[in-house]
C-alpha cells in the first residue's frame, strides 16, 4: 500500500493534467474555429474580388481595341500627312489661275471665226478642266485627310482619358484593396492554422501522460486516513444541505402562520399569500 503522501502526490499530479488537457483541448478548438472563420471571410472576399475583376477584365479588352485602333489610325494618319506634304510643294498654277484661263478661252471662242483655231482653243480648255479637276480632287484629298488626322487625335485623346479613368476608377481602387485585405487574412490564417496544430500535438502529448497516470492511479488503493477525510467530508455536505432545509422551511412555517393570521382577522389576500396556501395544501 502507497503512502497518504504518495497517493495525494499523484493524485493532484492527474488532476493537473485533466486540467492541462482541458486547456489544450479549448484553444485546439479555439483556434481550429478561427481557421475556419478566416476561411469564410477569405471565400466571401474572393467572390468580391471575381466580379470585380470579371468588370475589370471587360475594360482591359476596351482598352486594349481602343490601343490598336489608335495606332492604325496613327499610321494612316503618318501616311496622309506625306501626301499632303508632296499636295503642297506640287508647283503648278492654282485652281483660280487655271479658272481664269478657261474663262478667257471661253470668251475667244465666241468671237473666234476660223475653226481651226477654234478647235485647238477647245483642245486646251479641255486639258485646263481636267487638269482643274485634278486640283480639285487633290485639294479634297487635303481636306479628307486633315478631317481624318482631326478625327484621329480625337480618338487618341478619348482613348488616354478613358484609361485614366479606369486606372483611377473606384473598381481598380477597390480591387487593389481587397487584394491586400485577402493577402493578410491568408497570412492570419496561416497562423491560426499553425496554433491549431501547435495546440493539436500538445493535447495527443497530454492525452497518453494523463492516460498513463490515470491508469497507474486508478491500480492504487485509497489509505485509510485519505477515506475518513472524504466520509467527513461528504457528511459535513450532508450536514450543510440539512441546516438549508430546515432554514427554509422555518421561514415558510413563518410565512403559513402570517397568512393565518389574516385569515383570521379577515384580510385581504395578496398573490404571495395565495401560493403560500397552495404551497402549504401539497
Amino acid at each position: 500500500m502507497v503512502s497518504t503522501e504518495e497517493y495525494s502526490n499523484l493524485e493532484g499530479q492527474v488532476r493537473t493534467l485533466r486540467r492541462d488537457l482541458e486547456n489544450c483541448k479549448r484553444e485546439k478548438e479555439l483556434w481550429f474555429k478561427k481557421k475556419e472563420e478566416l476561411k469564410e471571410i477569405i471565400n466571401s472576399k474572393i467572390s468580391e474580388i471575381k466580379e470585380i475583376q470579371t468588370k475589370k477584365d471587360k475594360t482591359v479588352k476596351e482598352m486594349s481595341y481602343l490601343r490598336k485602333q489608335r495606332d492604325l489610325i496613327n499610321q494612316k494618319v503618318k501616311a496622309l500627312i506625306g501626301k499632303i506634304r508632296s499636295l503642297s510643294f506640287k508647283s503648278g498654277p492654282s485652281s483660280s489661275n487655271i479658272l481664269e484661263k478657261i474663262k478667257i478661252l471661253e470668251g475667244k471662242i465666241e468671237v473666234e471665226t476660223n475653226f481651226k483655231k477654234e478647235k485647238q482653243i477647245m483642245e486646251e480648255i479641255k486639258k485646263l478642266k481636267k487638269q482643274h479637276g485634278e486640283i480639285v480632287k487633290e485639294n479634297n484629298d487635303h481636306d479628307t485627310v486633315e478631317k481624318e488626322i482631326k478625327e484621329s487625335k480625337k480618338i487618341a485623346d478619348e482613348f488616354h482619358q478613358k484609361l485614366n479613368e479606369a486606372s483611377q476608377s473606384e473598381e481598380h481602387k477597390k480591387f487593389m484593396d481587397l487584394s491586400k485585405e485577402i493577402n493578410l487574412l491568408k497570412k492570419e490564417q496561416e497562423d491560426a492554422f499553425a496554433k491549431f496544430i501547435e495546440f493539436k500535438k500538445k493535447f495527443n502529448e497530454k492525452s497518453k501522460e494523463y492516460k498513463r497516470e490515470n491508469n497507474k492511479f486508478k491500480k492504487l488503493e485509497r489509505p485509510k486516513e485519505i477515506k475518513f477525510k472524504n466520509n467527513f467530508k461528504r457528511e459535513r455536505k450532508i450536514d450543510a444541505e440539512e441546516f438549508k432545509r430546515q432554514k427554509d422551511q422555518k421561514i415558510i412555517d413563518k410565512k403559513i402562520e402570517e397568512v393565518e393570521n389574516k385569515i383570521k382577522t379577515k384580510k385581504k389576500l395578496t398573490n404571495e399569500d395565495l401560493i403560500v396556501l397552495q404551497g402549504k395544501r401539497r
